[in-house]
């Protein structure tokens, strides 16, 4: 995993201008992101393989829904499996194309994701 533990800008994955700005940093324990007034999530090194590998090399949804997101996506493993918030997704899944991690494309509105082979 790449390590850079400054701050650093990026944006979500959104089409066009549509992604959100949010600051993120890596370590070798893992990656955190923060937005809106200081908010913060981590994912560590382990969560962060278990995730690439609970996925695989299928395509799988975005699915950043707060209240309801679609099973099999990002969002879901994340509430369900890491008992994370789903507004994350767009974050790490962002931070993750960022290191090379995960590939992204859109259907239609939707955005999924790969894990990088």
């Amino acid at each position: 995993m790449a390590v850079n533990d400054e701050w650093q800008t990026a944006a979500t994955l959104g089409k066009g201008d549509k992604g959100k700005p949010f600051s993120w940093r890596s370590s070798e324990d893992g990656i955190e992101v923060a937005y809106d007034r200081g908010s913060r999530q981590s994912l560590t090194s382990a969560q962060i393989e278990q995730l690439l590998s609970h996925f695989g090399d299928r395509w799988f949804p975005l699915g950043a829904n707060m209240t309801d997101p679609p099973a099999g996506g990002l969002g879901h493993y994340l509430l369900e499996t890491l008992r994370i918030s789903p507004r994350y997704a767009s974050h790490f899944a962002a931070v993750l194309v960022i290191q090379k991690r995960l590939h992204y494309r859109y259907e239609g509105n939707a955005i999924m994701l790969r894990a990088a082979t």
